[in-house]
């Protein structure tokens, strides 16, 4: 019995039935087993459909290239005969075109299949290459805001999605840094707010402590009127004493 497996729920009572949620929960665990298995035999066989990909798949896929590579030259050659209308030869040089086209895609160093494409199209290859990765480009830089460099630098649309995956990774990495910033801009108000209002309460505690002495020191505070007499004639006796304090 496996982990997942022995996380389904069983009655103590056979005769009890299960309740609908516990029903859910034991059908979840079944399911999760079985992907569990399924993702196992993917990865069992990997290696075998690498090897079965590599024997069997690639060189079909090399003569099927030859064949259309011969294609496209038997076409050039039936097209160059007299009797096509207009609009069959216009026919014919787009099949050509794309079916070059395509095997530049995966050659872009065969000189010969570039004179041919250059032959029937209204530009040569590599110019209609750069125009649809500007195309392409300009499409992705609208519908992610993204700044994806000078059109220049882009060779194929490999190279293209490499650098919008690259600009999207730095926008999220700028993103998550503004985000951090906002934040440690918040914590450092609130810790100087809690500064101020500290400095603001030490502020009020010292002129409380002010008020009550001056309160408790004043003259009108003495109980005795001999004692309060002799409080104001001493305040008048220490005012006199200093320079620039006119006697009254």
């Amino acid at each position: 019995m496996t982990d997942l497996a022995a996380l389904q729920i069983i009655p103590a009572d056979a005769a009890r039935a299960l309740a609908p949620e516990q029903k859910r929960f034991n059908t979840l665990i079944r399911q999760i087993e079985q992907s569990r298995k399924t993702l196992a035999a993917w990865r069992d066989n990997i290696a075998l459909y690498a090897q079965a990909h590599a024997q069997v798949h690639e060189p079909l896929h090399q003569e099927l290239q030859a064949e259309q590579r011969r294609w496209a030259f038997a076409l050039d050659a039936v097209l160059a005969r007299k009797g096509w209308t207009r609009a069959e030869r216009e026919t014919l040089s787009e099949l050509i075109c794309d079916a070059v086209g395509e095997l530049l895609e995966a050659d872009v160093d065969d000189a010969e299949l570039k004179r041919l494409f250059a032959k029937h199209a209204d530009v040569d290859f590599d110019t209609e290459r750069t125009e649809a990765l500007r195309a392409i480009k300009n499409l992705a830089e609208l519908a992610t805001g993204l700044n994806l460099g000078e059109d220049e630098d882009i060779a194929s649309e490999e190279e293209l999605l490499q650098r919008m995956q690259q600009r999207m990774q730095e926008h999220l990495q700028a993103g998550d840094a503004e985000a951090e910033a906002k934040a440690s801009r918040r914590r450092k108000s609130a810790a100087q707010q809690r500064r101020e209002a500290d400095a603001q309460r030490a502020t009020q505690s010292v002129r409380e402590v002010f008020r009550k002495l001056a309160s408790a020191l004043h003259p009108d505070r003495e109980t005795e009127a001999e004692q309060r007499s002799a409080a104001h004639d001493q305040d008048r006796a220490d005012a006199a004493s200093q320079p620039g304090v006119s006697k009254q």
